[in-house]
């Protein structure tokens, strides 16, 4: 029994590592579309899809914070499940929305969302926005880690969302990094460093 638990853990470590390791890939080639390939809790009893709970693993612990919008079950599920510590969203070091959020409570974010200091950009929010799907062009995105440039664009996303990021922005290195993802998995960062501009522009 506890030889099967070990194991069980090991393999939850493993599965966290894979998971991080995509993040980090996505972050340091924007625009493009990485996949990951495992999930936690296929059994989860509370209403939290797969996807949120696996990035939640590979991210939080007990010394961050997180926000979860209009979720109570998710936000219970990452709570119980990586003991990391809810938060308001003027607080919180990770940030799950849906990418069709109220345009109202996205324009409210500004001014709301850290965007670090000057001594520790760092401390920037990171933004996770669950969208439809991703589309091959419609935006052109530039910036260190793109050769050249790259076209991508999300589906259900308000774009109010660009909007928000493009403003808090503004004061680089200050900032916010944003984070898209499918319920299939895929994931597409968009780091404050990039640039994106609509095609036709």
């Amino acid at each position: 029994m506890a030889e099967n638990g070990l194991i069980a853990k090991s393999s939850t470590m493993e599965q966290d590592q894979s998971v991080f390791r995509t993040l980090l890939a996505a972050m340091a080639n924007p625009g493009t579309i990485q996949r990951i390939q495992h999930y936690h809790a296929s059994n989860q009893k509370y209403f939290a899809t797969k996807i949120y709970i696996n990035i939640a693993h590979a991210l939080l612990d007990q010394e961050v914070s997180y926000y979860v919008h209009e979720n109570p079950e998710l936000s219970k599920a990452i709570a119980r499940s990586t003991f990391s510590k809810e938060a308001s969203i003027g607080n919180a070091e990770y940030l799950f929305f849906q990418g069709l959020t109220d345009t109202n409570i996205i324009e409210s974010l500004e001014g709301t969302i850290q965007t670090g200091e000057l001594s520790s950009p760092e401390k920037g929010a990171m933004i996770f926005l669950h969208i439809d799907a991703f589309q091959s062009e419609g935006m052109s995105w530039t910036g260190p880690g793109i050769d050249k440039s790259v076209e991508i664009a999300m589906s259900g996303l308000d774009q109010q969302w660009l909007i928000l990021r493009e403003k808090v922005n503004q004061e680089y290195p200050l900032g916010v990094d944003v984070v898209f993802f499918t319920s299939a998995g895929d994931i597409c960062a968009l780091p404050r460093t990039t640039h994106i501009q609509q095609m036709g522009e």
